[in-house]
């Protein structure tokens, strides 16, 4: 006798497969082998550097693996922020160390200081940097804090720097195929989503709200993955047509997006864009399309 399984069941088995797979994918095999290229250069480079920063070489390869992600400006871009957050969580502490010194009191409250500054926004994924530098500069630089400050800022730049080099020198791998895997990943689970509905309407109601809320978590999940993905393939494709040395995928990110309903640029311009209002205006989405996050070209008025 053959067992049914339910259709929430085989999408999860089908997505710890995918999951696996996406693992062993090109373009993540590559990061990999880039990180791990970026480390070893980092900790090599690490006790050549002058005065007291090669006292501290252990940071360089951790400013390498902080700089390491799928795109050139994803790498870029979180490099800079996370060098931010490391500024200004010395500077916190630096401020504790020339005034009343790390005190039992002082040091919660600059950490207490780093949380506060790091959810201004401001510093993107390095945010989390602000109070673990100025918690680090008081604790274990201590009565070196200047020194440690120093060492720890140069030898992360170091590793930042050297990121980004192994980004540039080696292109990364399309990411239209991991976008794929992402959108089969989250029909799959759609599909089961609509099963559990359809079944709960000829059974007996209400359904199960626990299995109602982990079917929904998951699709929300699998949703923000896949956002991500098409994120960063656009972004990747916006880099090659710029003259990147990025290696021109297969296939395009508008037929990937078309395949799930995600609107084009070109689409979302030429629809028009309903203006909410009254209480229609708390239940508008707040992540519309906007077709200005690529930068547009400049026109100039006829003379």
């Amino acid at each position: 006798m053959r067992v049914k399984v339910s259709p929430r069941l085989e999408a999860r088995r089908s997505g710890v497969a995918r999951a696996l797979h996406e693992a062993v994918l090109p373009a993540r095999l590559l990061l990999v082998a880039k990180t791990m290229l970026a480390v070893g250069l980092a900790w090599a480079i690490a006790p050549h550097m002058p005065g007291v920063t090669d006292d501290y070489p252990y940071y360089a390869p951790l400013g390498a693996l902080v700089s390491m992600y799928p795109t050139l400006m994803g790498s870029a871009k979180s490099s800079l922020q996370t060098l931010l957050g490391l500024a200004a969580g010395i500077g916190l502490a630096t401020l504790i160390v020339l005034t009343v010194g790390p005190t039992w009191w002082s040091i919660p409250l600059v950490v207490g200081l780093g949380v506060l500054v790091s959810g201004t926004g401001w510093f993107g994924v390095g945010r989390e940097y602000v109070p673990m530098a100025a918690l680090f500069v008081l604790i274990i630089g201590g009565q070196n804090a200047d020194d440690y400050s120093l060492g720890y800022l140069t030898q992360m730049a170091v590793g930042v720097v050297v990121g980004l080099v192994v980004n540039l020198l080696i292109a990364p791998a399309p990411l239209t195929a991991v976008a794929a895997a992402r959108i089969e990943a989250f029909r799959a689970r759609l599909s089961a989503h609509l099963h559990d509905i359809g079944d709960a309407v000829s059974e007996s109601w209400p359904p199960e709200h626990e299995q109602w809320v982990d079917d929904a978590a998951s699709l929300a999940e699998t949703t923000m993955s896949l956002r991500t993905a098409l994120t960063d393939a656009d972004e990747q494709a916006r880099q090659s047509a710029c003259g990147g040395a990025v290696p021109r995928p297969a296939t395009s990110t508008t037929s990937l997006r078309a395949s799930t309903g995600s609107p084009t640029s070109s689409e979302t311009s030429r629809t028009p864009r309903p203006t909410p209002s009254g209480t229609d205006r708390a239940r508008w989405p707040s992540t519309l399309p906007c077709r200005n996050r690529c930068p547009q070209p400049a026109t100039r008025s006829p003379r």
